[in-house]
């Protein structure tokens, strides 16, 4: 599979561009739904700062471009997920780890 920003639904977009422009942090709390993220208020956004570093610049992917596979293992696993509550861990502008919050209730039963 070949993913472009062009090929992506606008809720997928956003968090594409969301992530590229953090660079290094976490968004947490992203409500998954269906299978797509849905970037809301209770969504935040977490930003590493290395002090003893110069801040970096990430390039951010072309519309055309294919995205690195980063991208879409983390909308794999999204989809297979359906409904849930995920945060993403990122670096250099990239996904890089995916946590997913489940509640006693999913976990029991």
């Amino acid at each position: 599979m070949n993913l472009t920003k062009r090929s992506l639904g606008p809720a997928q977009l956003k968090l594409v561009d969301a992530i590229e422009e953090l660079g290094f942090g976490r968004i947490e709390q992203i409500p998954v739904c269906d299978g797509s993220p849905c970037l809301e208020r209770a969504t935040q956004t977490v930003r590493e700062i290395k002090l003893e570093s110069e801040t970096e610049q990430f390039e951010r992917s072309n519309d055309d471009l294919t995205l690195k596979v980063e991208f879409e293992r983390l909308f794999n696993q999204l989809s297979q997920l359906r409904d849930g509550l995920v945060d993403i861990e990122i670096r250099h502008g990239m996904p890089f780890k995916l946590f997913v919050k489940r509640r006693g209730k999913e976990l029991l039963g």
